[in-house]
């Protein structure tokens, strides 16, 4: 057990590197940043590759989140909310779910 709880939440550079002037590292939150968009990425284009009028599993459950944020926007913004910030809520939710 590690001797202090707070131990898993430091952040190591994996790749140290600076431009400009500016630490520009890349670190192991940075990495589990990438994954968490690739990981997002990846399964809503393989849910939504086989588009078909019955749908399988997955694409039920991207079309669910899509519609749940969407619900979210709509409660909050209204219809011309959802036309204006819709994409950029749910690529924040779903950068932040993952």
């Amino acid at each position: 057990m590690a001797d202090n709880p707070i131990q898993q939440f430091e952040i190591h550079p994996i790749a140290e590197f600076s431009l400009a002037g500016w630490d520009a590292s890349f670190t192991n939150a940075s990495l589990a940043m990438v994954a968490g968009a690739a990981l997002a990425a990846w399964f809503f284009s393989w849910a939504m590759k086989p588009a078909a009028l019955i749908p399988g599993r997955a694409q039920v459950v991207a079309e669910g989140a899509h519609d749940f944020i969407k619900g979210m926007v709509r409660d909050g913004a209204g219809e011309e909310g959802v036309r204006k910030f819709l994409p950029f809520v749910f690529t924040l939710f779903l950068f932040i779910f993952m």
